[in-house]
């Protein structure tokens, strides 16, 4: 007998995509007129909010990324991913991609590294978990200020997602024999980390060899074809959860949270979109549930991912597994903390908000009030980069310590 394969390249699997595929286009030649909006509403979205949040930032990670900053900052991080995750110092580079360019960056540069040979594949994996991370111009300026109209509660979720994600990466880290004797197949060096911080950019100015000109003009080109690339997944996600939602039978609609629910589950942008608006839900649980959809990062993520790791021995399985309990985190520290951490982010007095917003009265149309970041978005500038600056000089500080302490053991 014959055995079924199942598998990304099988003719099943080609298959099941083709007939997927053709139901797809039928149910919009149907619904022709509900199926427009959806992809309407999915690009004013991106137009709107992620667009422009994102562009000056994906350029400014670029310009880091070919000066050799980000490959300083991830020899920096050394220390601290060997201590906390068992994972050698190649993955620096990895968190801090994750960090700046948000997923799937993170899961990108895991994957280059991993055919590199520069990872075990159990080592790729835990990298691959804990630099799956969300832009933090998507937590604060999109969410926070574009959806909630309140820049705290943006720095509160990026907050509760750096942490939960910590917190998930030392749930998930295997032990090993000696957790400085890596990949790298060497201890952990002790000479001072700023100076193999400072080579490491060196030499990463040397490999990549472009001029300031060429790193601009590459990073306004790449950063536009990375969010029109966004801009697709957004719009078919949001077709794609508009057709779902048509093909339900109408007694599951009729449940208040479905709708939200199946918007959450299929895009990140989206879903947190759908859920800023929900009425039905409190603003603690609104930020809880918004924390747990960036956690989860949305099928449109999970199939990106799924499609760079697919050349690699890294799991999706376990990264499906990383994905839940990371949202499970966040959704539980989002509500132990909510009234400690936002009390302390009240204090801390950051810059009101435009007056645009203030103005904006929840009995215009929805196309009216929605705030266009075209006019305010360089001002939450200065505060996202803070926080991101704040954490990662906690990390290196971290990093600091613990090569200390290694050095002081040594001797």
């Amino acid at each position: 007998m014959h055995r079924i394969k199942i598998g990304p390249e099988s003719r099943l699997t080609s298959l099941l995509l083709a007939c997927m595929a053709a139901f797809l286009v039928a149910c919009i030649i149907i619904y022709p007129s509900s199926v427009f909006q959806s992809s309407l509403s999915g690009m004013t979205l991106w137009w709107e909010y992620v667009f422009p949040a994102l562009l000056p930032f994906l350029i400014l990670t670029e310009i880091m990324l070919g000066s050799g900053a980000i490959h300083a900052l991830g020899t920096l991080l050394d220390p601290f991913m060997r201590f906390f995750f068992r994972i050698s110092g190649n993955s620096g580079w990895a968190l801090v991609m994750g960090l700046f360019a948000g997923y799937p960056a993170g899961a990108s540069t895991t994957a280059k590294l991993r055919e590199r040979q520069a990872l075990l594949p159990l080592e790729a994996e835990r990298v691959l978990f804990v630099s799956h991370l969300s832009n933090p111009a998507v937590m604060i300026t999109v969410i926070g200020v574009g959806f909630f109209h309140q820049v705290t509660l943006g720095m509160f979720i990026a907050i509760i997602h750096y942490a939960s994600a910590i917190l998930m990466g030392l749930i998930l880290r295997r032990s090993v024999d000696n957790p400085t004797a890596l990949k790298d197949g060497s201890a952990a060096p002790l000479e001072p980390i700023w100076k193999r911080a400072i080579l490491s950019a060196k030499q990463a100015q040397l490999d990549d060899g472009r001029k300031f000109g060429k790193i601009l003009g590459d990073g306004v080109t790449q950063s536009i074809q990375t969010l029109m690339i966004i801009g697709g997944w957004m719009m078919f996600f949001s077709v794609l959860q508009q057709v779902i939602l048509l093909l339900l039978p109408k007694f599951i609609i009729n449940i208040g949270f479905v709708n939200t629910l199946v918007v959450a589950l299929l895009e990140p942008h989206l879903g947190a979109y759908a859920i800023a608006q929900d009425s039905s839900l409190t603003l603690v649980l609104k930020i809880a549930i918004v924390g747990a959809v960036l956690g989860w990062s949305g099928l449109s993520v999970h199939s990106q991912v799924k499609s760079l790791i697919q050349s690699t021995e890294m799991r999706y399985l376990s990264f499906l597994w990383a994905r839940l309990l990371h949202a499970a985190l966040a959704f539980i520290l989002s509500i132990l903390l909510w009234n400690p951490l936002n009390n302390l982010l009240e204090q801390i007095h950051l810059s009101s908000l435009p007056a645009n917003l203030e103005a904006i009265k929840p009995s215009q149309p929805k196309t009216a009030w929605i705030p266009n970041l075209w006019t305010f978005g360089g001002s939450r500038t200065l505060e996202f980069l803070l926080l991101l600056g704040f954490i990662l000089v906690c990390f290196i500080g971290i990093s600091l310590v613990i090569q200390k302490i290694q050095q002081w053991s040594r001797k």
